[in-house]
């Protein structure tokens, strides 16, 4: 598990097929390196396996969006299955990130427009946010605030995940009409909060 997530912070996949792993309280290991894979990576597609069918590790699996397969290597639609998920998740332009995305050393709170979020990880260009998910919005681009830093940004929205282990959602967001003083400042909050991760390199 510990060798897979390690790995997962060295390569950019094009998909991840996590096996579940009989545990005493419940099938979970898969799901949680699937998880991790998210973070880093909110388009990943993924694909968990089990060894028998089972209806409850399925409807987990499903509802966070990743498919789910019992007894992949013995089952002829494995990779039919495979080939459908890379053909529907894969993004058909990867947006790559000019600077190194930084991961926040400690929570800061922030908010997109009135509602409360949480700041877990930067970039010159762009940062993510943990928050309630408000649904569905025609919405694209949306003011931050960050009063900690004192910094208010205009931001678009270029993808939406739900978070591995809590009911909030990520959104990655792109920073948009930043003046030369604005960008400076950002730029200083960034390092003076922030660690560089270990290898991301797509927003």
């Amino acid at each position: 598990m510990r060798r897979a997530a390690r790995l997962l912070n060295s390569v950019i996949p094009n998909l991840l097929i996590a096996k579940t792993r009989l545990r005493n309280v419940a099938d979970v290991e898969g799901l949680h390196l699937a998880g991790l894979g998210r973070r880093d990576h909110p388009n990943l597609p993924v694909i968990i396996t089990h060894g028998s069918p089972d209806p409850d590790l399925e409807r987990e699996a499903t509802s966070r969006g990743m498919a789910f397969i019992v007894n992949p290597l013995g089952n002829p639609t494995f990779l039919e299955l495979v080939a459908a998920v890379l053909g529907e998740r894969r993004p058909p332009h990867a947006m790559v990130r000019q600077w190194p995305r930084k991961r926040v050393v400690a929570p800061v709170p922030a908010r997109v427009d009135t509602a409360p979020a949480q700041l877990i990880d930067v970039s010159y260009e762009g940062l993510r946010l943990e928050l309630e998910d408000p649904g569905e919005t025609t919405a694209t681009v949306f003011d931050v605030a960050l009063p900690d830093a004192g910094v208010n940004l205009t931001t678009k929205r270029v993808w939406r995940s739900r978070a591995s282990d809590t009911e909030e959602y990520w959104w990655g967001m792109t920073i948009v009409d930043v003046n030369p003083a604005l960008a400076e400042r950002w730029r200083q909050f960034v390092d003076s909060i922030a660690e560089t991760a270990a290898a991301p390199t797509h927003r």
